[in-house]
């Protein structure tokens, strides 16, 4: 153990001078308390900024062609919004890091809307309210289910979720009340299976889901 003469202490780990008095120590050192992390090359907020960077330039590129086309190049006007969208994404996608659940329920309801959005510039092939929502609504449960359980998470850390994908499912009744979604049948299909799922955790795991929603809602 090291030791400063001058203070009379002992100093833990293995340091080149007094922490106290900055003069000379003796003794052996001897290895570190605590661990030390390897520093981050990069830290999220460097991260972000690169990607502003590239943003900005990105803009400036599309915008620029867009003029010069005489506001005739009508994907650059799509990939100038597209391009806000993005940097949005990345954003929340960098807030929601620490929780993998949230971030991939945020990502999930961010494509469904997206894909729903391009569906509707292209031409309303109805491609998105046909095959993409159903698809991720009934797999999205299933992902959040296989997350807590590898993390052994408590259910009741991520029943909220679950909830949540049961009654934003219910929203492609507006399609096809619509008319937009002419076939029906996945997305009957898919609030049929999220019906089945929600009877299940409301049946088998209803003090769960209550203690949940009393956890989110600070009941």
């Amino acid at each position: 153990m090291q030791v400063c003469p001058k203070c009379n202490i002992k100093i833990r780990g293995d340091k080149r001078c007094c922490p106290l008095c900055q003069g000379n120590i003796t003794g052996e050192p001897e290895d570190n308390a605590f661990k030390v992390l390897p520093a981050r090359k990069v830290n999220t907020v460097t991260l972000f900024r690169i990607c502003v960077f590239l943003f900005i330039i990105y803009e400036v590129v599309m915008g620029t062609i867009y003029q010069f086309s005489g506001y005739r190049f009508r994907w650059a006007l799509f990939a100038i919004i597209w391009g806000i969208v993005g940097i949005i994404d990345i954003r929340v996608a960098l807030y929601l890091r620490g929780n993998i659940i949230k971030l991939i329920t945020f990502e999930t309801f961010f494509g469904i809307i997206i894909t729903y959005i391009i569906d509707r510039m292209t031409g309303g092939y109805a491609f998105s309210v046909t095959w993409v929502n159903p698809i991720a609504f009934v797999l999205l449960p299933v992902v959040t289910v296989i997350i807590g359980v590898s993390a052994k998470l408590r259910i009741v850390d991520y029943a909220v979720y679950l909830l949540v994908d049961v009654l934003a499912s219910m929203s492609q009744i507006i399609p096809i009340v619509s008319g937009f979604n002419r076939f029906t049948y996945p997305a009957v299909l898919s609030m049929g299976i999220m019906v089945v799922f929600a009877a299940f955790v409301l049946i088998f795991r209803r003090r769960d889901l209550i203690n949940a929603t009393s956890k989110y809602l600070n009941i």
